[in-house]
């Protein structure tokens, strides 16, 4: 009987630890949750923070080849200027000697001019000298 009432001390004693047990097995899934739920949390911003980050990293690639068009177009603009500035002073140089010349062929108009006047005078006078 001994045997007997030790198996059923043992029997309850296994009832109860197995009462124990899930009672323990709970509180250590709570545990869990408890412990787990902050990491979870940590990976749900974690992963938000990279979607930010990988769209921050767009936006920044995108400025970089809106700066580098910029640049282009500010150096074709540069390159331009210095074109039409070279184109201006060239007109500029053609212009002064257009006038150098258009100052000569006045000054030659004029002593041809004042060279036929002294001529007509010449054989005016050499006309009325002849003509009596």
């Amino acid at each position: 009987m001994q045997k007997k009432d030790a198996q059923n001390v043992i029997q309850s004693n296994d009832g109860e630890n197995d009462e124990e047990m899930d009672i323990d097995l709970a509180q250590v899934e709570l545990d869990i949750e408890n412990v787990m739920e902050p990491l979870n949390t940590l990976i749900t911003r974690s992963k938000t923070l990279g979607n930010h980050i990988e769209g921050v990293q767009h936006k920044i690639n995108s400025l970089d080849l809106k700066v580098e068009e910029f640049y282009r177009k500010y150096n074709q603009t540069l390159l331009n200027r210095e074109r039409a500035f070279n184109d201006m002073m060239t007109l500029q140089s053609m212009r002064e000697k257009i006038g150098q010349k258009l100052s000569q062929v006045e000054m030659e108009i004029h002593a041809s001019h004042t060279q036929l006047l002294q001529r007509d005078g010449q054989v005016a006078s050499k006309c009325y000298l002849v003509s009596p």
